[in-house]
């Protein structure tokens, strides 16, 4: 394996505007990776963050939809590996539904903006369905 590149998407109904405020993002994202990225082998390792770096959180309009972009450093709970994230949260009004997109790179003495920028590329593409 010489670089790994994954993307998921994660929605439930939308309760509250404070999902937005900056802690929420992490409370939200910590809550998703835990329960559903781990490994497969291993299920007491799971996805975390890497706390030393803080988030980069912007407001952004991302497809029309108020949303915020978050860029950060994910690793492994035993540490065995990390690399970059970027991740889109926002509503579906119409249906008040709240998405968390993210995009996460696993590349090894690689550099990594490259890699990212498809990541960001892919996510972008994401159509919310009219």
């Amino acid at each position: 394996m010489e670089y790994e590149k994954n993307i998921f998407i994660y929605y439930e109904n939308y309760t509250s505007e404070k999902i937005f405020f900056d802690k929420n993002i992490k409370v939200l994202r910590k809550k998703i990776v835990e329960k559903n990225l781990r490994d497969i082998e291993k299920p007491t390792i799971y996805m975390s963050y890497q706390e030393e770096l803080p988030f980069q959180i912007k407001e952004i309009n991302f497809n029309d939809n108020y949303a915020i972009e978050t860029r950060g450093l994910w690793k492994l709970s035993d540490i065995s590996s990390g690399g970059p994230f970027l991740s889109y949260t926002f509503v579906d009004k119409k249906i008040n539904r709240l998405y968390y997109i993210e995009g996460y790179v696993y590349a090894p003495g690689m550099k990594k903006r490259n890699l990212m920028r498809e990541i960001y590329s892919i996510l972008w593409s994401f159509k919310l369905k009219n």
